[in-house]
């Protein structure tokens, strides 16, 4: 493991709450410690269509999700970009035979 793996597991584990001992290469343990997490499908539902920081701040605000009553909304963005981060290591890649395909 990189140093740049370690801090990103440090960083997963900061905004879970889950332990970082899952098996298996980097972007499967991200989704491991992703899955199930309320806001994660919550920012899933949300970023469907192009959105902004703010907005997902509003839309996160909104749900009354426990992240929004706990912190400021510079506090959530902050949060949102770390899940935003690590959910694109997290995020399996389309080979190349099915990229452009319809």
């Amino acid at each position: 493991m990189t140093a740049d793996d370690a801090r990103l597991g440090d960083l997963i584990t900061r905004i879970t709450g889950q332990p970082w001992n899952s098996p298996g290469s980097m972007p499967q343990r991200i989704r491991a410690a992703l899955k199930g997490n309320q806001l994660v499908a919550l920012l899933e539902r949300e970023c469907r269509e192009p959105r902004s920081l703010a907005e997902l701040v509003q839309a996160v605000n909104k749900a009354q999700t426990e992240a929004a009553k706990a912190l400021t909304d510079a506090e959530l963005r902050t949060l949102i970009e770390a899940y935003l981060l690590g959910g694109s290591v997290g995020t399996p890649k389309p080979s190349p035979t099915t990229c452009g395909t319809l």
